[in-house]
């Protein structure tokens, strides 16, 4: 089937809209499940305390800074009176859309109608989707925002003003995580192609000004342009020289391949079911020449080797967010292909088996979203009982490095 976006996708009819907007509405009402009662990670305890002091060159966030992301959640922050639940609530905001974001992608790309839905519920409850769609994390916010932009900017080759407004988004994306350029490169690539000079230039002084004016935040924000400027430099050295594929402790990328595009759920059955579905996927489409798919691969394959020559191996889990959009699509056309023969009799054998590969994922994924929903976590837990055993005037507290994030936010100055 080939993907062609010189014309809009065929209109879909008043039942498959109703499709859309009932899975649209569970989607987002399970993203409450996530919702986390306290900070948990290290990531989350550096956005909180950017939210009271914003200075990267403390890491308040890290380099390069996040400000897009800060920014939405300052603006949040007027009507919620905490700084965690201020940056929460951009995450849940994002996380409910994350149906939409993939739906609307996919039928760009022309996929079929039931293919799009299973795509968008399957990446709504993938385990890491789901789990740090309820705290104070930017990777949610960051793959809706550039999904949405890549589906304008595909739609921009017919149409100018979805070509701007797919500029726009992938700018703010890219100022809440730089390697959002990559995700947007070849969409904006073939729809510049089919623009006119002039609007080619407007596009790319849009695009530049909204990044120069996100950075540039960040570095007011931080005060001093050498100092912010030495403080990514230096965060950059660090990730080649620890979590990239030059370090010397880092294992061969040969070995680690199958923590990156296989074991990204965690689960080890999941993760062979879905591999499986996305392997059938991938020789199906290129046995058919199938472009829909091909798109869908050039669109996320540049980020997510990027992810797997540089990004911790140890988060993958989260990391990988970034990406999975293409194995959603991947996992939901693997479905598609298997049932084909039987679909024109059961219709409903495809949907389905997706359902019954949801409730595998939910399954795996309710225990933790349980424990993050209704505890506090130990590390803000012990900052807090060091307020009622330790007094200052008397007594010596050493932190380790690792507590040091959750004891700046829990106690600070103490």
């Amino acid at each position: 089937m080939p993907a062609t976006f010189s014309t809009d996708p065929e209109p879909i009819t008043p039942r498959q809209r109703a499709i859309v907007i009932a899975v649209a509405i569970l989607c987002a009402a399970t993203r409450f499940l996530a919702l986390a009662r306290s900070v948990w990670d290290w990531d989350e305890a550096l956005f909180t305390m950017a939210m009271r002091d914003y200075d990267v060159t403390f890491h308040h966030p890290h380099p390069p800074g996040f400000p897009v992301f800060i920014a939405l959640a300052r603006v949040a922050r007027l009507v919620v009176p905490d700084d965690f639940r201020a940056l929460q609530a951009i995450n849940l905001i994002a996380a409910m859309l994350v149906f939409p974001a993939i739906y609307f992608f996919a039928r760009e790309l022309r996929l079929r109608f039931a293919t799009c839905v299973m795509a968008g519920a399957l990446f709504a409850f993938f385990p890491n989707v789901w789990f740090f769609g309820g705290g104070a994390f930017s990777d949610i916010p960051s793959i809706v925002l550039v999904l949405f932009a890549v589906t304008l900017l595909l739609r921009g080759a017919r149409d100018r003003k979805a070509y701007f407004l797919g500029t726009l988004l992938l700018a703010l994306a890219i100022g809440i995580r730089p390697q959002n350029f990559l995700i947007g490169l070849i969409p904006g690539i073939y729809a510049t192609r089919k623009r006119r000079p002039l609007e080619i230039v407007a596009a790319f002084l849009l695009g530049v000004v909204v990044v120069a004016v996100a950075y540039g935040g960040a570095i007011y924000a931080t005060g001093n342009y050498d100092d912010y400027l030495r403080i990514v430099r230096e965060h950059g050295q660090y990730i080649s020289r620890v979590d990239s594929w030059r370090s010397a402790d880092r294992p061969p990328l040969w070995r680690i391949f199958d923590r990156f595009f296989i074991k990204q759920y965690q689960s080890p059955p999941l993760s062979i079911v879905a591999s499986l579905l996305a392997m059938i996927s991938i020789f199906g489409a290129v046995r058919a020449r199938d472009k829909s798919i091909l798109w869908a691969a050039l669109t996320f394959v540049p980020f997510a080797i990027l992810a797997w020559l540089m990004l911790d191996r140890f988060s993958i889990s989260r990391f990988s967010i970034g990406y999975q959009p293409m194995f959603a699509i991947f996992v939901a056309d693997g479905i598609r292909r298997i049932t084909g023969p039987a679909s024109a009799r059961r219709p409903w054998l495809a949907p389905a088996l997706t359902c019954a590969l949801i409730v595998g994922f939910a399954a795996y994924t309710l225990p933790a979203l349980t424990s993050v929903r209704n505890e506090i976590a130990p590390s803000i837990l012990a900052a807090r009982a060091v307020a009622e055993h330790v007094d200052p005037s008397r007594d010596r507290l050493f932190v380790g490095h690792t507590m040091s994030a959750f004891m700046d936010l829990a106690l600070p100055g103490f």
